[in-house]
């Protein structure tokens, strides 16, 4: 392979988010769409609604009846905890913590990248 024909990006953990990182294209539907969710994703104006309007209580029990099935059930209890008593009456663009339980801070938006 010629020097510099390669290109890499982390790896350190599995991401199926096509919004969080994405590069600029000759596209320019592409690129409109994903400027469109970022706009979205900064000011949702009416579209911000609690977790529980997308995702209803009805899908959470079911959740939690396949993570019983497949052995899961020791965390249950702790996990229906946090949805009744946070995660179900955010609103979507809310993130309070981090998934470790540290103060949630935005961060600056990302420029986009040409390769």
């Amino acid at each position: 392979m010629p020097l510099g024909a390669a290109a890499s990006r982390a790896v350190g953990q599995i991401n199926n988010n096509p919004f969080e990182f994405w590069i600029t294209h000759d596209d320019a539907g592409y690129n409109q769409l994903m400027e469109d969710v970022q706009e979205f994703i900064d000011a949702p104006g009416d579209a911000n609604v609690p977790v529980q309007a997308v995702f209803t209580p009805a899908m959470f029990d079911g959740l939690l009846e396949e993570m019983a099935a497949v052995g899961w059930a020791e965390s249950l209890p702790e996990l229906r905890a946090m949805w009744e008593d946070d995660y179900k009456v955010r609103p979507p663009n809310a993130h309070p913590t981090d998934c470790h339980g540290r103060p949630w801070e935005p961060r600056e938006p990302r420029q986009a990248v040409r390769l």
